[in-house]
């Protein structure tokens, strides 16, 4: 995002509160050496055995031999156990209790790594939601004269000679393609697919009151997944919070029943006051189907199909696809460089062919082309240079 400059188009918020259960109380997860030694819940020789792995997953490299171990097992033969392990698998590796080792180790490398960078704590937030950030790479493609047709999807691909000339929209408009990319959603069903169930809350207090004016993260033992956003991400009004709960299952089930103890542990229903939880006031759920496959032999050679966002907690999987893809069409170019400035940019004007309005359709747009003169100019602010203290808008390269 920082060399093509897509984040100037987007602004970003600290995540400052990394948390985890102990004891059904929620507390914050020390991520540095600083957090881990004002921590209050681990002693001092738990403090020196955390330091002591952090700085060996730090300095991990392939010559290190874990290779068929577990990540539980890394864990206790550097004695790491009890609490300790409950922080560094749940909120600082980030894995499940059966991950290898080399996932564990190098996702926890990754971590520390990134605590820092823009704050005291690896994670930022695009203010108003993640929805942002495709709309910044959609502001950069107008800018070189890119056209999006909004709220029109594909009814079917067209095919000849064993290879696909174009698609059919929903409203029966033929487009020409050389080549064409597709959401995973199009493809044949996975038959190892993974449910995420849902649950997209408001309530009216933070779930940690000592800092009620940040975004939150909570990641649990049983792989589920809690981000609460302060009115300060711009994702909710004065007086609310938006907090989304997630977990992964192999199977289809109810959302609301399985997300029930979790919400549960941190909400109430009732207005007793001298229960100090969250109170919740609205909550809906819902049910998300992850495929993790598809087979690209159904589709013609020039048909590139795009999962999209993995249940991950980055976007890593979705940018390591979409450069694939790029590399496959544009072999000779670079991916995503840094544009040119933009007084610099000049786009051609479409040429009607004819007075009625209706444009040449050489390039597979017909008359059904909608958009308009690109955006020359950003609408948000550059963002400014990170000063490794944590801000309410950080700027810079999100992790």
């Amino acid at each position: 995002m920082i060399k093509s400059n897509v984040s100037h188009y987007v602004e970003f918020k600290a995540v400052t509160n990394i948390l985890t259960f102990v004891e059904e109380q929620l507390v914050p997860v020390p991520c540095c050496r600083a957090h881990l030694f004002r921590n209050k819940t681990v002693t001092m020789v738990e403090k020196r055995i955390m330091m002591k792995f952090l700085e060996y997953c730090l300095n991990y490299d392939e010559e290190h031999d874990v290779e068929g171990k577990s990540f539980q097992e890394i864990l206790k033969e550097h004695k790491v156990t009890g609490l300790l392990q409950d922080f560094v698998t749940n909120s600082i590796a980030m894995v499940s209790r059966v991950a290898l080792a080399t996932e564990g180790v190098l996702s926890t490398r990754r971590f520390l790594q990134s605590v820092g960078r823009f704050g005291n704590y690896p994670f930022l937030w695009p203010l108003y939601g993640t929805g942002e950030i495709p709309q910044g790479f959609a502001r950069l493609c107008a800018v070189f004269g890119g056209v999006y047709c909004l709220r029109n999807g594909a009814r079917g691909l067209l095919a000849s000679g064993g290879r696909c000339v174009g698609m059919v929209t929903e409203d029966s408009h033929r487009v020409s393609a050389n080549n064409v990319v597709l959401a995973q959603n199009y493809a044949a069903a996975s038959p190892t697919e993974v449910y995420e169930s849902r649950c997209i809350a408001i309530t009216d207090t933070p779930m940690c009151r000592t800092h009620p004016d940040s975004v939150s993260l909570l990641c649990t033992p049983d792989c589920a997944r809690v981000i609460e956003l302060s009115p300060s991400s711009n994702s909710c009004p004065p007086g609310y919070y938006v907090v989304h709960l997630t977990k992964l299952s192999e199977e289809s089930s109810d959302p609301e029943t399985e997300l029930a103890s979790l919400v549960g542990h941190l909400f109430r229903t009732d207005r007793d006051p001298s229960d100090t939880r969250p109170r919740l006031l609205w909550s809906l759920y819902f049910t998300r189907i992850v495929p993790t496959q598809f087979d690209p032999s159904v589709f013609p050679d020039n048909v590139h199909v795009c999962p999209g966002p993995d249940v991950s907690i980055d976007y890593d999987g979705a940018v390591r696809v979409a450069e694939s893809i790029f590399r496959k069409l544009c072999p000779e170019e670079e991916f995503l460089p840094t544009p040119p400035l933009q007084e610099d940019i000049v786009i051609e004007p479409a040429v009607p062919s004819n007075g009625n309005g209706k444009y040449n359709d050489e390039n597979g747009v017909g008359e059904g082309r909608t958009g308009g003169e690109p955006h020359s100019e950003p609408t948000g602010d550059p963002l400014d240079e990170p000063t490794g203290e944590p801000h309410n808008e950080p700027t810079g390269e999100p992790h």
